[in-house]
């Protein structure tokens, strides 16, 4: 039987309109109420939690973007844990040391010579966080950490070995007579507009000897597609904020260039039975690169990407994100509300881990000094990076 018009079924549409009708409602009064703790968190404002005046840099762009509160506990605060995993030095970092060196070194077997004894100096000072048990803080074992560093330098190694005619000895840098101006060196300056100075530290810095032009070079390596790496990274924050700084501390240069040394990871390890000595390795690795070339000419696993920077370093986008970073490098930190948190970072980068702050953003405000005495330190990269004492790691 068809049922008649007048007896429509309780989830009709009459009846839903009927339920949104009664669910709404206002609240007049408005306004918020401050967690308990507050109050007693700015009374230790004082000794606890000193401001600092760091200078905006592009780490701290996007830490801002991330979690406005883990850039209040990690810039802000200058907090790092302690006992976390002792992380070991990875092939990124040991073939930034070896690029460092060639820049000031014509000779790549000494600079080879050089990261072999950078290597040591990272494990010797890793062993002064052991127990007697040859453990670190966090239980992990000393041989964990001494093979994955040991594996991370071979890998530079290799790459800087194969890489170097292609980064160091190409017609861009020969033919056109690219020395070195700056390596490692910290650039600050003051930009009309934006609270406070503005740093960068650019892998170096090279000038033309015919003009004076200048050229920033970055050194990367990746598993991604190189060419795709390249592309963007005219984008990125951090080559907006180094073209801002070169463009400001040296305004007589003619042009300036982005210089990016784009090196791929290669799949093979050392040592294997296929490559039981370093000679192996080499030939393997290069025959292997050799492949990757052919296979994705787009994306060739040695890219030296040169481009124009425009003659106008500040535009609106880069501008915007500098004014907020610097008004919260500077903001009052009596008011913690202002650093919301956001939740989406909690996991971490790749959602395996909680963020290292996540025991100290789930306290009460009042709680966050005797916490943070507990089972964190405080130091602030600018300290480090002035006196020449960054952490090897």
């Amino acid at each position: 039987m068809i049922p008649s018009a007048e007896k429509k079924p309780w989830h009709s549409s009459h009846g839903a309109s009927s339920a949104r009708k009664y669910m709404q409602g206002s609240d007049p009064s408005g306004g918020f109420v401050d967690r308990p703790g507050y109050a007693q968190f700015r009374q230790a404002m004082g000794s606890e939690f000193t401001a600092r005046m760091l200078p905006t840099r592009s780490s701290y762009v996007s830490g801002l973007c991330e979690c406005p509160r883990k850039f209040l506990f990690s810039t802000r605060f200058g907090l790092r844990r302690r006992g976390v995993a002792m992380k070991a030095c990875d092939r990124g970092k040991f073939f930034h040391y070896l690029c460092e060196k060639a820049n000031t070194m014509s000779d790549p077997l000494a600079v080879l010579t050089e990261g072999a004894k950078h290597c040591e100096a990272v494990l010797e000072d890793a062993k002064q966080h052991l127990d007697d048990q040859m453990l670190f803080p966090d239980g992990s074992p000393w041989e964990k950490y001494e093979s994955e560093t040991s594996r991370g330098f071979s890998e530079a190694q290799m790459m800087f070995q194969l890489g170097y005619p292609r980064f160091f000895q190409s017609p861009l840098l020969t033919e056109q007579e690219w020395t070195v101006l700056m390596v490692e060196e910290p650039i600050e300056i003051r930009y009309h507009g934006i609270p406070g100075k503005i740093r960068c530290k650019p892998d170096s810095l090279l000038v033309r000897k015919v003009d004076g032009a200048l050229a920033i070079v970055n050194y990367k390596t990746t598993s991604k597609p190189t060419g795709l790496i390249a592309q963007v990274f005219n984008m990125a924050t951090q080559a907006k904020i180094e073209h801002l700084c070169v463009r400001t501390a040296f305004p007589k240069s003619p042009t300036i260039y982005y210089l990016h040394n784009i090196a791929k990871s290669c799949t093979l390890k050392f040592p294997t039975k296929t490559s039981p000595t370093w000679e192996d390795y080499l030939r393997n690795c290069a025959e292997w690169y050799e492949k990757e070339a052919i296979k994705d000419p787009a994306n060739p696993p040695f890219l030296q990407s040169f481009r124009l920077m425009p003659n106008e370093p500040m535009d609106r986008e880069l501008h915007t994100r500098l004014y907020e970073t610097a008004k919260a490098l500077r903001s009052k930190l009596t008011d913690p509300g202002r650093y919301y948190r956001d939740d989406s970072a909690c996991l971490g980068k790749f959602g395996n881990s909680l963020c290292t702050f996540f025991a100290l953003c789930h306290e009460d405000p009042g709680n966050w000094a005797e916490t943070a005495k507990k089972i964190y330190e405080r130091g602030f990269r600018e300290d480090a990076e002035d006196a020449g004492t960054e952490d090897l790691h």
